[in-house]
């Protein structure tokens, strides 16, 4: 998520295996082709998914995801643990809902309302939830940052168009997992214009 003011640059992805760093992992793979480098507007996401080979060993293989971006401060990178787990008891992930284009009717731009968002399942707690903007109209300000919060955030849109939204929910568990993405599609017109003020008589 680039919740910069910036376009963001992503320049490549590597994962490596923990047990041997020095050469491509065996186990972990990123799905989908990118054409590197890939452009991250500002307040925009862009989701990827990663995908563990079974039946290797070790059964629970542990790796490092790596990705390299261009930002502000030039060539920066960031990196995520991956933590494989292959068990006959699977934990249950929770169910995200974000509602539907007919829960949020009449938004006006520059009037603030709540999310609808639910969850069913192994939830962490009330504030679980995680919004984040898949797309939203070109000459919006408007950021959410991915930070865990509760389910009926409440945001401001500040442009009249169309904003795609996304949650995801957080497990209750001692490693915290995630449910797949639920996402809505709201409409925000523009702000009515104001009543003339009436003339003073002379």
């Amino acid at each position: 998520y680039n919740s910069g003011d910036a376009d963001l640059m992503i320049d490549s992805f590597s994962i490596s295996d923990n047990d041997n760093p020095e050469i491509p992992s065996n186990y972990w793979q990123i799905k989908g082709f990118f054409a590197f480098p890939v452009k991250v507007k500002p307040g925009r996401v862009k989701a990827f998914t990663v995908k563990m080979a079974s039946g290797l060993e070790p059964a629970n293989p542990e790796g490092t995801l790596q990705i390299e971006y261009i930002a502000n401060k030039g060539l920066q990178q960031y990196t995520i643990s991956l933590k494989g787990i292959i068990t006959a008891n699977p934990p249950t992930l929770p169910q995200a809902n974000a509602g539907s284009t007919e829960d949020y009717p009449g938004l006006v731009a520059g009037e603030p309302f709540s999310l609808k968002g639910s969850a069913t399942g192994n939830v962490s707690n009330a504030d679980g939830y995680i919004w984040y903007l898949i797309s939203k109209p070109a000459n919006s300000a408007l950021i959410l940052n991915g930070v865990p919060g509760p389910a009926n955030l409440e945001i401001t849109p500040d442009t009249a168009g169309v904003y795609n939204l996304a949650l995801m929910v957080k497990s209750n568990d001692p490693e915290p997992m995630y449910s797949a993405n639920a996402s809505v599609i709201i409409a925000v017109e523009p702000p009515p214009d104001p009543e003339p003020t009436p003339e003073e008589n002379p």
